[in-house]
């Protein structure tokens, strides 16, 4: 399964950026800003969660029409059927995030960080570095993070992060952040 695992997941195990993603904007990102951490965390969700299916019964329900195998795909739609049992397993929250930012959704997983945050497990650096990275690869703007942060009230833990990126070198990280603060603290 680890071989599965690094040949489908290898930007979330690795220690340096990846060649084809080497641009100033990228790099600030990722070695200053924790995107790296960040990549990483999805890499450890994943893993784990593609072991914790390993460990479901090949017999149970979940299973059928299927080879039987743990696949990256399997894992989220585990998970969704895990929330629907216990809405707030964190575990399986996680997986969903990830999910989002593994697939490059457009709201980067705003749903699962705003559970995550009303279940009080949530450290806001990680879906302002989830925000962050979708902006730099996809390039929607700051309102998701603007809503995200809004529907979270405002939390003042942010701001620290988003003032560091607010003085990035990089333009559009340090713009970008700068839209952020301005639409969610103003």
């Amino acid at each position: 399964m680890r071989s599965y695992f690094l040949l489908s997941c290898h930007l979330f195990s690795q220690s340096e950026l990846p060649a084809k993603y080497d641009s100033p904007d990228l790099r600030e990102a990722y070695y200053k800003f924790g995107c790296r951490e960040y990549l990483n965390k999805i890499g450890d969700v994943i893993w784990n969660a593609l072991n914790r299916l390993n460990d479901v019964d090949r017999e149970d329900k979940f299973w059928s029409n299927t080879n039987r195998r743990p696949t990256v795909t399997k894992i989220f739609s585990f998970a969704k059927g895990q929330l629907e049992k216990n809405p707030n397993d964190e575990v399986e929250l996680w997986v969903m995030a990830v999910m989002d930012s593994f697939c490059g959704a457009n709201n980067f997983g705003e749903e699962w960080w705003i559970r995550l945050w009303q279940c009080g497990v949530l450290d806001i650096g990680w879906p302002l570095r989830a925000g962050l990275w979708n902006q730099l690869k996809l390039g929607f703007g700051p309102e998701l993070m603007i809503d995200l942060l809004t529907v979270m009230g405002r939390p003042v833990e942010a701001r620290p992060l988003l003032k560091d990126m607010a003085g990035a070198d990089d333009s559009y990280i340090r713009n970008w952040a700068r839209d952020v603060i301005r639409g969610t603290y103003a």
